[in-house]
């Protein structure tokens, strides 16, 4: 089933949605028709499915049939630090992969050998979108954040409050599935 994220919609028992993506995706893009069926959550834990009873040029009218709770997201919030890339493709590859596997924040910074990109609102708006998408994608409920530091890291990280994970290829290596289950003593 579909799933689509919405942080500014109220999931009552019936919604009527009329935001134009989200209407010409239903009606020209995967040519839902009434009595299909589709997932809404909006990051607080659910995942609820509706039924499509009304589909116009302007909006689509759904009843809502049930709602679950969500275990796709870790347990513990995870923070990825990255120094900034040199083109904005690879600053997308990022956020859509890791997003699949459960980052809960991102936070971009410079470094020795970044090159200096200008990131607008533009842009970020680009990268929350193709976080959201990968989140439908993935099945997860938490939308990540996003942030972009002026800074480099050692003026902004402390110690105590973050740990680090590098991967490895040691046969003792934890994926960040087993990490994020872990207690903080571990």
């Amino acid at each position: 089933m579909q799933r689509f994220f919405f942080d500014h919609i109220t999931l009552g028992p019936t919604l009527t949605i009329s935001e134009e993506t989200f209407v010409h995706q239903i009606s020209r893009v995967l040519r839902y028709t009434t009595s299909d069926q589709i997932v809404l959550f909006n990051g607080d834990g659910k995942d609820y499915i509706y039924e499509i009873t009304a589909i116009t040029k302007k909006d689509v009218s759904l009843n809502r049939i049930s709602f679950s709770e969500n275990t796709a997201d870790p347990v513990k919030h995870i923070y990825l630090y990255q120094a900034l890339p040199n083109k904005y493709e690879k600053i997308e590859y990022i956020i859509q992969k890791w997003v699949e596997v459960g980052i809960g924040e991102f936070i971009f910074f410079p470094s020795e050998r970044s090159q200096k990109l200008v990131i607008n609102e533009r842009k970020i708006a680009r990268f929350m979108d193709i976080a959201r998408e990968a989140l439908e994608q993935c099945g997860g409920n938490r939308m990540p954040s996003i942030r972009f530091e002026t800074k480099k890291m050692s003026s902004f990280w402390k110690k105590d409050e973050h740990i680090f994970v590098l991967h490895t290829t040691d046969s003792k290596s934890k994926n960040l599935t087993e990490i994020s289950k872990m207690n903080l003593g571990d």
